[in-house]
């Protein structure tokens, strides 16, 4: 398998989040370079979720999505490949919850707060 360009995370507390309906195939997903990790959060805590998520993703950029946030995703991967080419940057939507951000200014932020595993 290839190197992850970018790591979809969305938090989740129940078994088929909304989400994922907005979310291309897997299989496309890979062919563009990405994974999906869905963290089933068992705390009832979203930011510890993430930051368990980012912990095992592989991307460069990370793209945190609430697991009920509708959007579109030819708009969403925009703003991902704009990352790739400039990584101090970020995208931040506040409804629904959006974060895309360079998993090096991410673990350099010190992740979410209130997230530690």
């Amino acid at each position: 398998m290839g190197k992850k360009v970018f790591s979809i995370i969305i938090p989740t507390v129940i078994n088929s989040p909304p989400t994922l309906q907005s979310l291309p195939s897997e299989e496309d997903l890979i062919s563009l370079g990405g994974e999906l990790i869905v963290v089933r959060d068992r705390w009832r805590n979203a930011s510890r979720a993430r930051n368990i998520g980012a912990a095992v993703a592989r991307g460069s950029v990370f793209c945190f999505i609430d697991d009920d946030a509708e959007f579109n995703f030819s708009e969403l991967y925009t703003h991902i490949k704009k990352l790739l080419d400039n990584p101090n940057v970020f995208y931040w939507a506040d409804a629904p919850h959006i974060l895309i951000v360079s998993s090096e200014v991410f673990f350099r932020a010190g992740g979410y707060d209130g997230g530690t595993p």
